[in-house]
């Protein structure tokens, strides 16, 4: 979570149209006196790792804000009437547990030290999570900014239901997993004298990932029962690569008591809801950290939450997004063209950068050529892709 503090003027444009001239106003971000500790952590009642994230926040018209990291602090969650852990620090900024286990009505708060003050949450308590009962999707069309144009893909959604004991507020994240293929998929390596072997490194499956970045909010608070029906998760349009081969979504569901809640939402309203002058403007948004410093004010929140989780995988259609990995045709080498030349033409164009395809070999002619790709059409990797089927893919 990045928080950025934005000083912003009073923007006041007056137009007098006495002179039928319009001067362009360019609004003047202010400059930020100090900046807030911000800090993003959460403890559940499933097995660790948990991490906080602590930083400083920067001023909007600040591009790097790669040293708002705060490293080298003591970071401590303490359990009520139990353990208390320091935590790891694993990357700038970020810090891990390695043995707390959250328990279902228990109380947890966070603690570090910086620049000689002491920061700490409120005690929180972890509440009993509604069951998920189903993630599934449904193929739909969505309105895009043409409104003569429709985008068909993947609408997820997610059922849960809990009772009268359980939470009534939930905040919703997704980890995503998709496949993706090459254009021509290479299944040997050239030994030489048209010689093939199965390939030692395939480079035509690879496996990309991503992790939501809007904030999902529900509650069922007001309902007669506790029971969340059909909320929207992401929708993935015909035109990603996600939607052509095979695609999933881990979706984990976090409770969240009034006071979260209202942080979440008041969150979600000023980062994504902003479009003119007249909508509501900016705010910090103040959570349950608290420094010793009198009247410091600390932003984020360290949450104490019941999860659960769901994935589940949608089979993607080819038929209506093609993989567009490369528009290059392949190399034809022919024996027939280049004579004794033909396996040291070859070699080289190999050496050169060109993956080989396969020979060419109709029946009964035995080997009459070769064919040559672009990587770029064979090797998945030069897509952003990963090697390696995850533990979890079903397929």
């Amino acid at each position: 979570m990045r928080y950025a503090v934005p000083y912003i003027a009073l923007l006041t444009s007056v137009v007098f149209g006495l002179s039928g001239c319009i001067d362009p106003f360019v609004p003047k971000l202010g400059t930020a006196p100090n900046s807030f500790v911000v800090v993003d952590g959460v403890i559940t009642d499933q097995p660790g790792p948990y991490l906080v994230k602590i930083n400083r926040s920067v001023p909007l018209n600040q591009v790097d804000d790669s040293q708002s990291y705060l490293s080298g602090l003591s970071v401590y969650i303490e359990e009520e009437n139990g353990v208390n852990e320091l935590l790891t620090e694993t990357s700038p900024g970020i810090y891990e547990t390695s043995a707390i286990q959250g328990v279902q009505g228990n109380r947890y708060k966070l603690t570090f030290n910086y620049s000689g003050k002491q920061y700490q949450s409120t005690w929180e308590e972890i509440e009993i999570a509604p069951v998920i009962d189903s993630v599934y999707f449904q193929i739909e069309n969505k309105p895009t900014s043409d409104k003569l144009i429709l985008s068909r893909g993947f609408q997820y959604y997610v059922d849960s239901h809990g009772d009268q004991n359980t939470s009534k507020n939930f905040r919703f994240e997704w980890e995503e997993t998709w496949k993706i293929g090459v254009t021509y998929r290479a299944l040997h390596d050239y030994i030489g004298n048209d010689k093939v072997d199965w390939a030692a490194l395939p480079l035509y499956d690879c496996w990309k990932y991503d992790n939501s970045k809007t904030i999902s909010l529900a509650t069922t608070e007001g309902f007669i029962d506790n029971v969340l029906s059909k909320h929207e998760l992401p929708f993935i349009t015909g035109e990603e690569e996600k939607y052509v081969l095979r695609h999933s979504l881990l979706v984990k569901q976090f409770t969240l008591d009034d006071d979260e809640y209202i942080f979440w939402k008041t969150l979600k309203e000023g980062n994504e809801e902003l479009g003119s002058l007249f909508d509501k403007q900016p705010a910090r948004v103040v959570g349950n950290m608290s420094s010793s410093a009198d009247g410091e004010i600390v932003l984020g929140y360290f949450s104490a939450s019941g999860m659960r989780e769901k994935r589940i995988f949608a089979k993607g259609n080819s038929s209506v997004s093609l993989i567009k990995d490369c528009n290059l045709e392949l190399e034809t080498l022919l024996k027939a063209e280049l004579g004794v030349d033909y396996e040291t033409v070859l070699l080289q164009r190999m050496s050169d950068g060109r993956s080989f395809y396969r020979v060419i070999s109709p029946p009964n002619l035995g080997v009459i050529g070769a064919l040559l790709s672009d990587p770029r059409c064979t090797d998945c990797r030069l897509k952003g892709g990963s090697l390696g089927k995850p533990v979890y893919w079903d397929e």
